[in-house]
């Protein structure tokens, strides 16, 4: 019981910490003409949070990122709508790449604690 609660606490954190991480990732890219390389760099930001709490983070803050990216760095701003077609592939890769290059190097961490 103690185990759940604490990987679960932990994978909270984790994903939190990408959420955070990809609001301050919007907010400096937002004011440079570098925006389509936001959502890939992050990429690098996932794999790395992934490898400490696990894929799952991965795969959620993939698509919090996606959410907040759409919302604070490409136009329309603050709606989840994307106008741009390259955009809306941009985050789509984001979100492709982190969950399975995440999965690939480092696999859940579930089987660990017999989840």
């Amino acid at each position: 019981m103690k185990t759940k609660l604490l990987y679960t606490l932990q994978s909270s954190v984790g994903i939190a910490v990408s959420a955070l991480c990809a609001i301050v990732f919007a907010l400096v890219f937002s004011r440079t003409n570098w925006k389509l390389a936001a959502p890939f760099l992050f990429v690098v930001v996932l794999v790395l949070l992934a490898s400490h709490f696990g894929a799952m983070v991965s795969v959620v803050g993939s698509i919090l990122a996606a959410v907040i990216f759409s919302s604070m760095l490409f136009s329309p701003i603050h709606s989840m709508q994307v106008r741009d077609e390259s955009e809306r592939a941009t985050l789509a890769w984001m979100i492709l790449l982190s969950v399975s290059v995440s999965y690939l190097l480092f696999p859940s961490q579930s089987g660990k604690h017999g989840l």
